[in-house]
């Protein structure tokens, strides 16, 4: 188009074509160049005498133009064949999108060790909705991720790549209004990639730009108005939060005070060295059994498998028979192939998926480094440990509330017991009460009924 403007503007007396074909991919395009002998342009081949200022010249060159046309059509036709053969093999046909590699004709795509990482935690920031595109794309950058080119992410880019379903093993293909199901590995889980979407939606608040992060931002609950208390700086170097609701003047925290307290408490919930092995034993043997639990799920899901599986062969017999249209075809198809991607995300998980053993050694872990973490410097790891360990972090007036989580609440409170106790010579708080504690909170957390712990090998102190 930008030639045949030039020609028109008489930037030039002519043009010369390497043949026929190069002005004939479609019969439009060779009918402009032909009325440009018309206008008095000349127009040449450097491999076909032909003159196109002659009738026969003219003739001859529209005969060419026709079967050139209609043989570039058919390698059209043929290329989509291969295409949707790629595409019904799992094979995406095209170039790899960020956070994959290509490794050849006929293969799948690969996780790339480098960009591939990142464009996860670009998913996984923006399901949490505290990140917008801007502070997205100034993250992924400062991380080291670049397109294609080896220069900036723009943000219409960050959009295709957080809502295309490529990254759960699905390939949509817009211009066909088909999904398939591909053979390169998910980069991601099915529920990440719908959590984004529903950020994408608006169902999810995504804030603008922190201009001071205090470690405890919108997390106090002011107990007389609901509201947030806000964060402020006094004397330059001094946290404290305030609550702005009118009528409840005087709520104000320290932000010292409240690392004080915190540590107080999660000082009570350190154990000493043998405790600490002797609840591990006690989780180690839960975690054989949910070994053997979780074989005999992945077996139920792979059924589940096999039967979506037979519900798009039936599909498709029926799209063959005539029984339903290709509309219907596509939207059942799309619908069959993202529940078995979600049954095949849970059979992948079935086996290491978080066990009441694992749950047990997590609390035993976070028990014993949350008085180290508060005491950070590091406000993000202060935010960190409080919001999972606590359930209510509120204040009324100057007396803040503080409701730890389950086990980490029962814990404490029975460490308080105890302390009053052993004024009365009344012992203390043992592993295995710890270890049923626990047991009972991830049961919960996980909802499983209780049952019998196993007997542990051993006397336990």
């Amino acid at each position: 188009m930008r030639m045949m403007q030039a020609l028109k503007r008489g930037k030039a007396d002519g043009v010369i074509l390497h043949k026929i074909d190069r002005g004939a991919r479609n019969l439009h395009d060779w009918a402009q160049i032909a009325e440009l002998t018309e206008q008095g342009i000349e127009v040449h081949f450097a491999h076909e005498a032909l003159d196109m200022t002659s009738r026969g010249g003219r003739l001859a060159a529209d005969i060419q133009a026709v079967v050139a046309a209609d043989f570039i059509r058919n390698l059209r036709d043929e290329a989509k064949k291969g295409i949707m053969g790629r595409l019904r093999q799992g094979v995406y046909p095209f170039r790899a999108p960020l956070g994959y590699v290509n490794k050849g004709k006929g293969k799948p795509k690969e996780i790339d060790p480098i960009a591939g990482p990142l464009v996860r935690l670009a998913f996984e920031l923006y399901a949490t909705g505290e990140w917008n595109f801007y502070q997205l794309a100034d993250e992924m950058y400062r991380r080291g991720i670049r397109n294609v080119h080896g220069a900036r992410v723009s943000l219409n880019s960050l959009t295709l790549i957080l809502n295309n379903p490529f990254y759960i093993g699905l390939m949509r293909i817009d211009t066909l209004d088909e999904t398939f199901e591909g053979r390169h590995e998910p980069l991601i889980t099915r529920a990440t990639f719908d959590q984004v979407q529903q950020v994408l939606r608006g169902n999810r608040p995504t804030p603008g730009t922190l201009k001071h992060n205090f470690a405890w931002r919108r997390m106090i609950r002011c107990e007389r108005c609901n509201r947030s208390l806000i964060g402020e700086k006094a004397k330059g170097r001094y946290v404290y939060y305030r609550c702005q609701t009118n009528g409840c003047q005087g709520t104000l925290l320290a932000e010292t005070e409240l690392r004080q307290k915190f540590d107080g408490l999660f000082q009570r919930l350190r154990l000493d060295e043998q405790d600490f092995s002797d609840i591990r034993r006690m989780a180690d043997v839960l975690l054989s059994e949910h070994t053997k639990e979780a074989a005999h799920r992945g077996r139920g899901l792979d059924l589940q498998v096999r039967k979506c599986d037979e519900r798009l062969g039936r599909l498709a017999d029926l799209l063959l028979d005539g029984s339903i249209d290709t509309r219907t075809y596509h939207a059942k198809q799309r619908q069959f192939l993202e529940d078995k991607r979600a049954l095949l995300d849970r059979l992948s998980t079935a086996a290491s998926e978080q066990s009441v053993a694992e749950k047990v050694h997590n609390y035993l872990e976070l028990a014993n480094v949350a008085h180290l973490l508060i005491r950070s410097e590091n406000s993000d790891e202060r935010r960190e440990i409080v919001s999972t360990v606590t359930s209510n972090f509120s204040t009324n007036k100057k007396d803040p509330v503080i409701t730890l989580k389950s086990p980490y609440e029962e814990i404490v409170r029975r460490r308080i017991s105890d302390e009053c106790a052993l004024s009365r010579d009344a012992t203390r708080t043992s592993a295995r009460e710890i270890f049923e504690i626990m047991k009972r909170a991830a049961n919960a957390e996980l909802g499983l009924e209780s049952h019998q712990s196993p007997d542990v090998p051993g006397q336990v102190k």
